[in-house]
């Protein structure tokens, strides 16, 4: 039992390790798809408001 605890906690972290690095990427790909929307005169939704 310990030991399969053990492997869940490394695999959430290598999964934040993973996960963290392409949400970053993703935000900064929808705010440059955003500002060349804009650019264009036509308005997104941000999807965190």
């Amino acid at each position: 039992m310990k030991a399969e605890a053990h492997t869940i906690v490394s695999f959430v972290r290598d999964a934040e390790l993973v996960i963290a690095p392409s949400l970053r990427i993703g935000l900064r790909a929808w705010k440059e798809l955003t500002a060349v929307f804009a650019m264009k005169g036509e308005k997104l939704k941000d999807p965190t408001q």
